[in-house]
C-alpha cells in the first residue's frame, strides 16, 4: 500500500516537471542519506510537539474519555501534569529507535537489504512508531514511573556529554577548516571571517554577561551572582590559556576561535539556566523577572517550545552522524571508501574496454543515475549516494535518537516538573533544569580545557 501511494504522488509531482518530481522524491523517501535524515528528523519532531499536547488539560481529559477512565495520569503525590503521557511517548520512541538500531548494526552500503528499511517504507515505520506508541499506553503508571527516574534521567545526561563532545568538535572543525582555505588560496576573505567571527563570540558572550548581571543579579540574588560570575572566571582563564606560547607549541591548532564558541555556548547555557528558574514567591519573582505576575503570551510560549523541538531535531541529527567523533567502532568502517574506490576503478577500466571493443554502448560508462552531461537523468528517486559505503553509522543513527527521546522526556517534564500557563505546558522551568544547564556549561569548559592542558601534558598520546 505504502508503495503504490508513493508510486502516484511521484507521478502526480512529474507532472510539474523534473524539479519538482526529484524535490518531492527526496522527500517522500529515496536512498539519498541526506532526505533519510531529515525524514527521521521530522519524526522525531513530530513526537515532540505529541509530548507536549498531552501535558494540557484537554489532552488528560481526553485521554480518559476515550479510555473509559483506564488511562489516568495520576501519580502518588497528585496530578502529574502530563509527566506520564509524556514519558510514555518519548520511551515508546526510544524502543523504536533501538529496534532499528538493533536491526541496522554493521550495514555498510545501500545494497545491504536492510538499507531499504532505513531509507524507506516511511508510511510503515511511522505507523510502527503509533503502534508502540499506543501499546506504551495500556501499561502501569508505575513502570514509567521507575522508567523517568533511572532511565531517562541518565540517558538524558549522557546524551548532554555527547552534545558537548560535539560542539567542542565543531569548534575546531570550524576554525581549522577556514585556516586551511586560507592558507590553501590565499583569500583574506576565509581569515576575515574566522576573525569577525571570534570578535563577535566573545562580544556576544560579554554582552550577555553584563545583561545578565543587570536584570538577573541584583543584591539578593547570591546564586544567580555566583553563576553568572563563576562562567565569566572559568571562560577568561580557557581563552588567556589557549594563547599561551606552552599551549601553543603543543597544539598549535588552538586559538582564541574555539575558546569564543565556547565561550558563547557557555554563557548562553547561563543565561538559560537562570531564566529557567521557577516562580520565587519569597523574592517576588527578582532574580527572574520572566516569571511576573502578569500571564506568558500563549502565541510566544508556542513559537518558543517548537523553535526548541526544531534546534533539538538539527542537533540530534547531526550528532548521530558525527558518530566517528563519539565512537571508536566507526573505523572499522573508514576503510570501506578506499577499498570500494578501487574496485570501482577496477569495473570503470573493464568497462571502458567492453566500449571501446564495440561489446557495450557508450552509455554505459556513465552512472546508472547520470547521463553524458554528469547530471541527473531520470525522473525517479535521486541518486543513490551510499553505493560503496554507507554516508553514517545507521546503527549509531538510532542510538543517538534513542538518547535524545530521553533528553526529551527529561525537556518536557522540567526534570520531573512541570508548571502550566492558561492550561498550556511551560517547558523547562525548575530548578533541577536550571541544574543540568549550569553543570552542562561547566563540562563544556571543562572538556574545552582538557583538549588545550591535555596535549602540553601528554603530547605522545595527542601525537601533535
Amino acid at each position: 500500500m505504502g508503495n503504490i501511494l508513493g508510486c502516484i504522488a511521484t507521478e502526480a509531482a512529474c507532472c510539474f516537471g523534473k524539479t519538482a518530481c526529484n524535490c518531492f522524491c527526496k522527500i517522500c523517501g529515496s536512498r539519498s542519506s541526506t532526505a533519510t535524515r531529515v525524514g527521521y528528523a521530522s519524526m522525531f519532531v513530530v513526537t515532540a510537539i505529541l509530548s507536549w499536547i498531552m501535558q494540557s488539560d484537554w489532552a488528560e481529559k481526553k485521554l480518559e474519555d476515550i479510555s473509559h477512565g483506564y488511562l489516568k495520569m495520576e501519580c502518588p503525590q497528585g496530578d502529574c501534569y502530563g509527566n506520564l503521557a509524556v514519558y510514555r511517548i518519548c520511551f515508546a520512541t526510544t524502543v523504536f529507535h533501538i529496534l532499528l538500531s538493533c536491526l541496522m548494526y554493521n550495514v555498510r552500503s545501500s545494497r545491504d537489504f536492510r538499507s531499504g528499511i532505513q531509507n524507506g517504507f516511511w508510511a510503515w515505520k511511522f505507523l510502527a512508531w503509533a503502534a508502540v506508541v499506543v501499546l506504551h499506553f495500556f501499561m502501569p503508571n508505575e513502570y514509567f514511573m521507575f522508567i523517568g527516574k533511572w532511565v531517562d534521567m541518565p540517558g538524558a545526561f549522557v546524551f548532554i556529554l555527547l552534545q558537548v563532545v560535539l560542539l567542542i568538535d565543531f569548534a575546531y572543525t570550524f576554525s581549522e577548516a577556514l585556516i586551511e582555505k586560507w592558507e590553501q588560496h590565499s583569500d583574506k576573505r576565509y581569515l576575515t571571517l574566522l576573525l569577525t567571527t571570534t570578535f563577535l563570540s566573545f562580544l556576544a558572550s560579554l554582552a550577555l554577561t553584563i545583561t545578565l548581571y543587570i536584570y538577573f543579579a541584583p543584591p539578593p540574588c547570591k546564586l544567580n551572582q555566583f553563576f553568572i560570575s563563576f562562567n565569566l572566571i572559568l571562560i577568561s582563564l580557557t581563552s588567556l590559556l589557549s594563547i599561551t606560547p606552552a599551549i601553543q607549541d603543543a597544539n598549535p591548532k588552538n586559538g582564541l576561535a574555539q575558546a569564543s564558541m565556547v565561550a558563547i555556548y557557555a554563557t548562553y547555557l547561563v543565561a538559560s539556566a537562570i531564566v529557567s528558574e521557577p516562580v520565587d514567591v519569597e523574592h517576588d519573582n527578582v532574580c527572574n523577572p520572566t516569571n511576573g505576575s502578569e500571564k506568558t503570551q500563549t502565541t510566544t510560549l508556542v513559537m518558543g517550545t517548537v523553535f526548541t523541538f526544531i534546534a533539538l531535531a538539527y542537533s540530534t541529527t547531526r550528532a548521530a552522524t558525527r558518530g566517528e567523533i563519539l565512537s571508536t567502532s566507526a573505523g572499522d568502517e573508514s576503510t570501506l571508501p578506499l577499498i570500494n574506490d578501487h574496485q570501482g576503478s577496477s569495473r570503470s577500466s573493464h568497462v571502458r574496454s567492453a566500449v571501446e571493443s564495440g561489446a557495450l554502448p557508450s552509455s554505459a560508462l556513465y552512472d546508472d543515475d547520470e547521463g553524458e552531461d554528469g547530471e541527473d537523468s531520470s525522473f525517479g528517486p535521486p541518486k543513490d549516494d551510499e553505493k560503496d559505503g554507507v554516508q553514517y553509522s545507521y546503527a549509531f543513527f538510532h542510538a543517538i535518537f534513542a538518547l535524545a527521546s530521553m533528553y526529551l522526556a527529561m525537556l518536557m517534564t522540567a526534570w520531573n516538573y512541570v508548571d502550566k500557563t492558561d492550561g498550556i505546558a511551560v517547558v523547562g522551568k525548575s530548578m533541577g533544569a536550571v541544574w543540568v544547564k549550569i553543570v552542562s556549561g561547566w563540562l563544556v569548559i571543562g572538556l574545552y580545557g582538557w583538549t588545550l592542558v591535555g596535549p602540553y601534558l601528554y603530547p605522545d598520546r595527542f601525537g601533535y
